[in-house]
């Protein structure tokens, strides 16, 4: 027959794992949403015969452009053909460039707008994880230990 103290001592280091593992999740994506850059590939907007066109990128900051092209692979030269404006989220067509009604798409890098652009805090934050795992691990050691379930294996 188990000794309840045994049968007690795992059920809490149980019971401790299982509710730390599904807070860890939830954290760690939290985590890396503000601290992970992202990439959008094959973003896509429409020109009609505008002055300027613009395609903005909502709830993303320091966007870095990759390529811009349409659907006849047709790529577009920053400068040349487009300018972004200050704020890095939006694409200015050149009223010289002929684009009427064709689709236009874009690639590129961005980051969400809570970013934490302090790279000390980003590295300070990303430890966090492994803080939060290694205590979900002390927690169910020590349950574990004190049950005296490790006695027998001294």
């Amino acid at each position: 027959m188990v000794d309840m103290k045994i049968f007690s001592g795992i059920m809490i280091a149980f019971v401790a794992i299982i509710i730390g593992v599904s807070f860890l999740t939830p954290v760690a994506d939290a985590i890396a949403g503000v601290t992970g850059t992202f990439t959008r590939v094959n973003g896509s907007f429409t020109a009609v015969n505008e002055t300027n066109v613009t395609y903005v990128a909502a709830g993303q900051n320091n966007s870095v452009i990759l390529q811009v092209y349409n659907n006849e692979t047709i790529k577009l030269t920053e400068g040349a053909n487009y300018t972004v404006n200050a704020a890095l989220q939006a694409i200015i067509m050149n009223a010289s460039f002929n684009r009427s009604s064709q689709t236009w798409f874009i690639n590129y890098t961005y980051t969400t707008n809570d970013f934490i652009n302090d790279s000390g805090t980003r590295s300070i934050t990303n430890l966090l994880i492994l803080f939060f795992a290694l205590a979900i691990m002390a927690a169910g050691f020590i349950a574990v230990s004190r049950s005296g379930l490790l006695d027998d294996f001294r």
